[in-house]
C-alpha cells in the first residue's frame, strides 16, 4: 500500500524524502488519498529538482524540508524514468475521480477540525467541483470560485496559478459558454465538471465583454510566464504516417511549417525509427515503441535510409532551422514538467 511507500520512502536516500518514492507506483496505490497528498506525492518528484512552486501552499510545505533546495532551472537529470511515470500516473488518476468521488472527499475534509491542511484539500477540491467550500470572507483565486468570473479580474489574482491552472482558467471562460474543445486534454478535465454543456453552436459571439476582458487579463499572465501551454505529446502514429503525413512519400514544406518544433522533431525520428534506429533518449525510445511497429535493430546504420528518407531528413532540418532551431529531448521534458507538476 501507498501508505507503507509515503512512510519508508526513498531507501538509498541520505534522508527521507515524505512522500516520494524511487519505486514504480500503481493506481491502487493511490486510492483512498486525498488531493492534497496526491498533489504533494506529485509535486515532490519536482521538488527533489529543485522546482520554484507558484502555489503558496506548496512553496510554504517545501521551504519547509531540509532536504528542498529551490533552483533557478530544474535540475532534470534527478528525475528518473520511474519518477516521470509515477508523476503522469498520478495525474491521470486525479483526473479520473469522478463528481461523487470528489464529493465523498469533501465530507470527509468537512468532517475534520479545522487546520491548515484542511483549508488545503477544500481548495483543491473547489477548483474540481467549480463552487468554493471555503470560509465565504477567505480570499481565493478565479480557479477555485468561478463566480469570480462573473466580474474584471486583475493580474494580482492570478499570481498563485501554475501554466497549467492558467490554461483551464482561461478556457473555463469559453466552457462556461459553451465551447466544445478540440484538445483531448480540455476535453476530459471539463467532462468531469458537472456544470459544462458542450454545445456545437457555440461561437466567441457568446462572450461577454467581462469574458473577453479576463481572456486577455489570463493571456498576458500566461505570456509573461513562457507562453500557454499546448497539449503533451500525442502518441505515434502507424508505421507509414505520422501526424497525418505519409512517410513513403516526399514530404512538403507546407506540411512540415504547420507542425509544432516538437511535432518536427518527431516526425524526422520516425524516419530513422522506420529503419530501425536505436535511440538514446528515454523519451524516443518510449514513443516509437507504443506505436506498436518500432524494432530497434543492434546493426542499425544510416546506410539502411533511402535516398526519399534522406530528402524528408533534410528538408524537417531545414524547416527546424529556419523556425527557432531543432527541438530535444530536455526540450520535452520542461514541457512535460510543466503539464505535471505545480498543479
Amino acid at each position: 500500500m501507498l501508505a507503507l511507500v509515503i512512510c519508508h520512502l526513498a531507501v538509498a536516500q541520505a534522508a527521507p524524502v515524505p512522500y516520494y518514492t524511487p519505486e514504480l507506483l500503481h493506481p491502487g496505490d493511490l486510492a483512498g488519498h486525498g488531493l492534497r497528498e496526491l498533489s504533494l506525492m506529485r509535486n515532490t518528484i519536482f521538488a527533489r529538482a529543485g522546482n520554484r512552486f507558484d502555489k503558496k501552499w506548496l512553496a510554504d510545505y517545501f521551504h519547509r524540508q531540509p532536504w528542498y533546495h529551490q533552483r533557478d532551472h530544474l535540475d532534470l537529470s534527478v528525475i528518473t524514468l520511474n519518477d516521470r511515470k509515477n508523476a503522469s500516473l498520478i495525474a491521470r488518476y486525479e483526473d479520473s475521480l469522478t463528481k461523487q468521488q470528489l464529493e465523498g472527499l469533501v465530507v470527509e475534509a468537512q468532517a475534520r477540525p479545522p487546520s491548515p491542511e484542511r483549508d488545503v484539500e477544500l481548495r483543491i477540491l473547489s477548483v474540481r467541483l467549480g463552487r468554493w467550500l471555503g470560509p465565504k470572507d477567505a480570499q481565493r483565486t478565479p480557479l477555485e470560485d468561478p463566480a469570480l468570473l462573473d466580474h474584471e479580474i486583475t493580474a494580482a489574482q492570478l499570481a498563485d496559478l501554475s501554466r497549467r491552472d492558467l490554461r483551464v482558467l482561461r478556457n473555463t471562460i469559453f466552457a462556461r459558454r459553451g465551447r466544445a474543445f478540440e484538445s483531448p486534454v480540455l476535453r476530459a478535465y471539463f467532462a468531469n465538471e458537472p456544470w459544462y454543456h458542450p454545445d456545437a453552436a457555440y461561437t466567441d459571439s457568446r462572450l461577454t465583454a467581462v469574458d473577453r476582458h479576463n481572456t486577455q487579463v489570463i493571456l498576458q499572465v500566461e505570456k509573461s510566464r513562457g507562453g500557454p501551454l499546448v497539449d503533451p505529446k500525442p502518441r505515434a502514429g502507424a508505421a507509414l504516417a505520422l501526424f497525418g503525413i505519409p512517410l513513403d512519400r516526399q514530404i512538403t514544406v507546407a506540411e512540415v511549417r504547420a507542425l509544432s518544433r516538437e511535432q518536427r522533431w518527431y516526425l524526422r525520428n520516425a524516419i530513422y525509427a522506420r529503419r530501425g534506429r536505436p535511440f538514446k533518449t528515454a523519451e524516443l525510445t518510449d514513443y516509437f515503441t507504443e506505436a506498436g511497429w518500432y524494432t530497434p535493430r543492434a546493426d542499425y546504420s544510416d546506410a539502411l535510409l533511402s535516398d526519399l528518407d534522406r530528402r524528408n531528413v533534410q528538408l524537417i532540418q531545414s524547416v527546424e532551422r529556419q523556425n527557432g532551431g531543432p527541438f530535444s529531448a530536455e526540450d520535452l521534458r520542461e514541457h512535460w514538467s510543466d503539464w505535471t507538476n505545480a498543479a
